[in-house]
């Protein structure tokens, strides 16, 4: 079977698909060199749902940065590698800080505890979360409702097209919520391979509040959230301790098993995104070129392949690969 991966981008306006699409692809190669697999040919298709909540793009060619369709960080090659060493007392310190915030955030049946709040610091910190979901128990009917919608039913479209393909679903940031609801609620009946979160905030109590709340209306014997169904192979959650974001780095134990006993996979990654010198540990550039991100999706494309053939084909796309990186 042909495989796919289907790209799904996060929080904020971007730059226009395409210059977006080339801007993932390249960050992925970077990452497949990282391990010495280059990998110049796959199938990438990247979801776009920026054109729903902004009426235009960034625009690469503006140099204000006081205009707002100027574009601040824009793809760059990583310099280095930074070696991804984990600090086992600031872990234990965000574990600590992870429950913590649980318990504060959520009450023992998945209610959220200080609605009013949370959605207030959503409202002012995390904008286009709050044009995903509806903040008020009025406006079942509101524009926020109908773009939720959109957004899940454009997704949904994107999946059913490559529904004969292997998928490895490749969602970051913001994006993994809308890629998490529909593969539940949306496209069910789409089976994805693989399903990637990277710079998740699946994790943080409002959102795992909002999640349980919806899917409590729309299961039978509903009693915990857990791995959509349709995810038949492995669910990989890369976080950088620095991601604010992903504050809440370990979906493991707030998502249960499905029944294909598929639960999610936390990996500490360290993301190199850096821009005018200061890193962005959220960045999507910066996950997608981390070698464990590589390393599971070039085990994706090359899973049930013949030996010689995978051989083969590690000759072809590391020739190509030193080929354009000579007449570059």
């Amino acid at each position: 079977m042909s495989k796919i991966i289907i790209g799904v981008h996060g929080l904020g306006n971007k730059p226009p698909k395409e210059i977006l699409r080339q801007w993932w692809c390249q960050s992925l190669r970077e990452g497949f060199r990282r391990i010495d697999k280059p990998q110049v040919f796959f199938d990438f298709e990247l979801f776009y749902w920026a054109d729903i909540v902004h009426e235009k793009p960034l625009d690469v060619n503006i140099t204000d940065p006081k205009d707002p369709l100027f574009l601040d960080e824009a793809y760059t090659p990583g310099r280095k590698i930074f070696e991804n060493q984990r600090g086992p007392i600031r872990e234990k310190l965000r574990g600590y800080l992870e429950n913590q915030m649980d318990k504060l955030v959520l009450n023992e049946d998945m209610t959220l505890n200080f609605s009013s709040i949370t959605n207030k610091l959503i409202k002012r910190y995390f904008k286009d979360m709050e044009a995903y979901y509806a903040f008020t128990d009025s406006d079942e009917d509101s524009e926020i409702t109908f773009r939720r919608h959109e957004i899940r039913n454009r997704l949904a479209d994107t999946l059913r097209r490559y529904k004969g393909k292997d998928i490895l679903l490749l969602s970051h940031s913001m994006g993994s919520i809308i890629a998490y609801d529909v593969l539940f609620h949306t496209a069910p009946d789409v089976s994805i391979n693989t399903f990637i979160t990277a710079g998740s905030p699946l994790g943080l109590p409002v959102i795992v509040g909002r999640i349980f709340a919806e899917q409590q209306q729309s299961v039978t014997n509903f009693d915990k959230i857990r791995t959509p169904e349709n995810v038949k192979r492995n669910w990989f959650n890369f976080t950088d301790q620095n991601d604010m974001i992903a504050f809440d780095a370990t979906l493991n134990d707030d998502y249960a098993e499905n029944s294909a006993n598929i639960r999610a996979v936390d990996i500490m990654v360290k993301n190199d995104f850096e821009n005018h010198g200061i890193r962005n540990p959220h960045k999507s550039f910066g996950y997608l070129r981390t070698p464990e991100m590589a390393q599971v999706i070039y085990d994706f494309l090359h899973h049930g392949q013949a030996e010689f053939i995978q051989k083969l084909n590690d000759k072809v796309n590391r020739w190509f690969s030193d080929f354009i990186e000579k007449y570059r």
